[in-house]
């Protein structure tokens, strides 16, 4: 009997042994499964077909079709040939590595290239240069890193699934303005991000994109942006105003779960405000909406704002009788609704920009500004002076005649300042003298004759005895030059003529 019990309980002990060595084996191999997953988790070693040292870094990459590269990860060099932790906080990729030789473009950035959870990164990465030859930025590329910045290049199209997750020094982002798609989750968890501008390339934003984001206060969608997914600004508790393009048809669950400092968000006045009703938790009556929320449990409420694509400003001018001055108005009217409209009257001053003459009335420029930004200044010149009849427009120059001197207006031709000259002279010569207008320079010129000499008083004497000699005779000449008594002169000429002709032809009868 007691042999038969010793055996039984021996036989009991070796099976509770059994029993602790095989849960002992299980608790082992599960221990070693769960390790292995928590490695294969935390120490990403990249899958990679190349690898290039530069400056002290090694680059693994791999090549793409059309022979372009994708970064896959990057570690520091030890020296001896092997991988280390990085040497730099600051990484700048390289725009080209080299394929059998040759170098390729850097298009890519692969998954978890950066990432914290890479074998070799862990928290070392402070900021990353991206070349502006990549255009796709992998899933998990910058993963729980402490980049403080980050600058997405002009030609990166899309951004990958928690490309930026858990960032948490993460504070601005420049976007750049041909990226297309953004995937789930891609800055979850960046709770230092303040602000951030969609750019209007952007057609899609992935779910979760900013959840957790309690930093964020401020965004602006681009116009291009369709649909707001599930929970895309989810539990961003300081987020106080967003601008939602027309181009949003659909808001889906959750978009503004627990924002609860959201109380502005501005939208088009033509939106289509039935966009919000995927969203269970965001309420719409009239210009107002209430968002639900936890901690604590309720609803907040916000005002809807809107935006408005006006024309051209309208500007008029008016003449006030009553007050005797000049108003001028500034109207702009949106061409999505004739009810919104925007207008100002203008600070009116005015100044003389052209006094008045005898033949033309003055003007003056009136000046409206404005204090909205959208409206310009302007002006206005009216002729409202009267004319002045003694604002004559004096010419400088004198002008005069034989006996008078003047000036005269250039406008209106009046003239004055008429007197005679005063002459005073100038030179003097045997033959004449110069005088000149001591006020307006007219100048007057005197032949001098000068009186007879006595050679020419005898020879007018001689003159006078021919003449007195030839009187009695019966024909007279005249003296050269004398044409005075031509006529007579002839007349004896030509009776002396016939008198001699007929004495020569006397008929011989009369001998």
């Amino acid at each position: 009997m007691m042999l038969k019990k010793h055996t039984k309980n021996v036989f009991c002990g070796g099976r509770i042994k059994g029993k602790v060595k095989l849960i002992s084996l299980m608790i082992f191999a599960l221990a070693f499964m769960l390790w292995g997953g928590v490695q294969s988790t935390l120490c990403v070693v990249p899958s990679h077909t190349h690898a290039e040292t530069v400056d002290g870094i090694i680059w693994y990459y791999n090549v793409l079709p059309g022979d372009t590269v994708e970064i896959a990860g990057v570690a520091g060099d030890n020296g001896h040939g092997g991988a280390t932790l990085l040497p730099t906080a600051n990484i700048t990729i390289p725009n080209t590595l080299p394929v059998n030789g040759v170098q390729r473009k850097v298009t890519a950035i692969g998954r978890a290239a950066f990432a914290k959870v890479s074998l070799f990164n862990q928290d070392s990465i402070k900021s990353v240069i991206i070349p502006d030859t990549v255009t796709s930025i992998g899933d998990r590329a910058f993963e729980g890193i402490d980049l403080t910045s980050i600058t997405i290049p002009n030609k990166v199209k899309s951004i990958g699934n928690s490309a930026f997750r858990d960032c948490k020094s993460l504070t601005s982002v420049d976007m750049g303005n041909s990226v297309e798609t953004i995937d789930a989750l891609a800055f979850y968890n960046c709770n230092q991000l303040t602000s951030i501008d969609i750019p209007d390339s952007v057609t899609t934003l992935g779910a979760q994109m900013f959840r957790y984001c309690s930093a964020l206060d401020s965004v602006t969608l681009g116009e291009n942006v369709r649909a707001i997914n599930d929970y895309t600004f989810c539990d961003c508790t300081n987020l106080e105003s967003i601008n939602i393009p027309k181009s949003v048809s659909t808001v889906r669950r959750a978009a503004f779960y627990n924002c609860q400092k959201l109380t502005s968000i501005t939208i088009p006045c033509d939106f289509n405000k039935s966009a919000f009703n995927g969203d269970q938790f965001f309420t719409v009556s009239g210009d107002e909406y209430t968002i639900t929320c936890r901690n604590p449990v309720g609803t907040r409420s916000g005002t809807f704002s809107y935006t408005h694509v006006y024309g051209e400003p309208d500007y008029t001018w008016n003449y006030d009788e009553t007050e005797n001055k000049w108003t001028c108005s500034a109207e702009r009217i949106c061409a999505a609704s004739a009810d919104a409209r925007e207008a100002e009257d203008g600070v009116v001053t005015d100044a003389v920009t052209k006094e008045p003459t005898c033949i033309d009335m003055g003007e003056t420029t009136y000046t409206a500004t404005f204090t909205k930004p959208n409206f310009l200044t302007q002006t206005k010149t009216v002729a409202d002076i009267p004319i002045d009849p003694d604002a004559h427009d004096w010419e400088t120059v004198w002008l005069s005649d034989d006996n008078e001197h003047w000036h005269k207006c250039s406008l209106c031709q009046m003239v004055t300042d008429r007197a005679e000259h005063t002459w005073t002279v100038e030179a003097k010569t045997d033959k004449e003298t110069k005088y000149i207008c001591d006020v307006c320079a007219r100048e007057r010129i005197e032949q001098i004759i000068p009186p007879p000499s006595p050679d020419e008083d005898d020879e007018d004497d001689e003159d006078e005895k021919s003449h007195e000699s030839s009187a009695g005779s019966s024909i007279w000449y005249p003296k050269t030059g004398d044409f005075s008594n031509v006529s007579m002169f002839l007349f004896n000429a030509c009776s002396s003529l016939a008198i001699a002709w007929f004495s020569h032809k006397k008929p011989k009868n009369l001998k």
